[in-house]
């Protein structure tokens, strides 16, 4: 190669001035397309490692122990919240209910509904507290709000009881409280799904290493 370049050069050179002007031109668009080629290149690799770094920032990086602790902390939460959410659905359903005709029946099947309610808030109630150092920030504030609002539908339902939350009252702010009750099942549900979601899509961002 170096012979074939001092073999051009020295033909170009015996051509006198102008093959020094020639070889001037010559290598300044070599350089120029050098500079053209190597920036480009610069850039596409740029493109990649922005890329690359992008995907990392997505990612959290933790241990297999790490993981599998707070896999376990979770799907017992959630386990529990579900039972909870379940039960205080059917205090104030917002779907069609088979509840007897005959009311003392019925106000035995909603007491019955009621005591599992309360026991299944009240283990989400220690659940939560007892794993707190676990949970994230986000998370906790989201399972303290559904557990709250559970605990309203008990309140509710201690209030009203199971039979007098179908009978109408001349009390507005009776009445109102009550048609509350029947919101917050919806509420409770939406926001049950929207947690649900949250640690699903926090999963799906670890990276064990």
């Amino acid at each position: 190669m170096l012979e074939i370049i001092q073999t051009v050069s020295a033909s170009i050179l015996s051509m006198g001035i102008v093959g020094v002007i020639i070889w001037v031109i010559i290598k300044f668009s070599a350089n120029k397309i050098a500079e053209n080629l190597s920036a480009k290149y610069e850039h596409k690799l740029n493109e990649k490692l922005e890329a690359y770094k992008s995907e990392l920032d997505k990612k959290n990086y933790i241990s297999k122990a790490r993981f599998d602790l707070e896999f376990s902390i979770y799907g017992e939460i959630s386990n529990i919240l579900l039972e909870a959410v379940e039960e205080c659905f059917f205090l104030f359903p917002t779907q069609l209910d088979n509840r007897p005709e005959d009311n003392e029946k019925a106000n035995e099947i909603f007491n019955q509904r009621y005591k599992a309610a309360h026991a299944n808030v009240f283990k989400l109630q220690r659940i939560i507290g007892s794993k707190s150092p676990f949970i994230s920030k986000e998370l906790y504030s989201d399972f303290f709000e559904i557990k709250q609002l559970l605990s309203n539908q008990l309140t509710a339902y201690e209030y009203f009881g199971p039979i007098g939350r179908y009978r109408t009252s001349e009390d507005s702010v009776h009445n109102e409280e009550k048609n509350n009750a029947w919101k917050r099942t919806t509420e409770i549900s939406e926001k049950h799904q929207m947690v649900i979601d949250k640690m699903r899509n926090y999963f799906d961002s670890l990276e064990i290493r």
